[in-house]
């Protein structure tokens, strides 16, 4: 077996064992503050069920009083509080540690129960306006996927996750090869992430065409740089300039 595809299948196989285990889960919600107006965030983890304790945080879009929050500020406790009920989580920020929010700094937290998916608190401080709270809630919910707005416009700067496994195989697949590519909308441009700059991604963030196709002869597999996944042709694509 070629090394190529050993190491392939390799990588295949750890990412599925993992995938076994662990799925994007997301919460999306609006909290209805006093003074502030409405604070809206979505935050995403990993977890085994939506209504499993989090392994780890992946992602934030949350903006409280002018301070756009970054994942490494973020913390969390899972389980918080358990009970015959249910269980409490809390996900917030650790300028103060995880179990305080001190005033004159960025710092919030969101308690919510997650085996009964409601919220119950919002707290929140900042460096550059009062701070406050907030138990009551326009809109809240805790779903499986990861938090993502589509739009064509967008392509450059939100790409999707692999839908599928078998996506990922192929995708993997094409990312081993690492040879040409041309844009399967049009004639052969002989694009190549393989040279400093990477061209291939660089003609995609360019013009959003979304799919490659290798020129290499013999070859038969495109690239979706949208769905980030390969996928194979059922013949081998014709030889042009490069």
């Amino acid at each position: 077996m070629p090394r190529s595809v050993h190491v392939t299948l390799t990588l295949l196989a750890a990412f599925i064992t993992a995938s076994a285990h662990a799925i994007p889960v997301t919460t999306s919600f609006t909290a209805i503050t006093s003074g502030g107006g409405p604070i809206s965030g979505a935050i995403t983890w990993e977890a085994a069920s939506p209504t499993a304790p989090i392994e780890a945080l992946t992602s934030v879009d949350l903006t409280i009083a002018g301070h756009t929050y970054a994942l490494e500020e973020l913390g969390f406790l899972s389980p918080f509080f358990e009970s015959p009920s249910g269980a409490t989580d809390l996900i917030g920020a650790t300028v103060s540690g995880l179990l305080q929010v001190n005033e004159g700094v960025d710092d919030f937290w969101l308690l919510f129960d997650r085996s009964n998916p409601a919220p119950l608190q919002l707290l929140y401080a900042s460096s550059t306006a009062p701070g406050g709270a907030s138990s009551s809630f326009a809109s809240f919910s805790i779903t499986e996927g990861r938090a993502f707005a589509f739009a064509p416009e967008s392509l450059t700067n939100a790409v999707p996750e692999p839908s599928t496994l078998a996506l990922f195989a192929a995708g993997l697949a094409g990312l081993v090869c690492g040879r040409r590519r041309r844009q399967s909308t049009r004639a052969p441009a002989g694009c190549c992430d393989s040279f400093i700059g990477k061209h291939a991604t660089a003609h995609f963030h360019n013009t959003a065409h979304p799919v490659m196709r290798s020129l290499e002869p013999g070859e038969s597999w495109d690239w979706c740089y949208v769905g980030q996944a390969g996928f194979e042709l059922a013949e081998p694509a014709p030889v042009g300039r490069r």
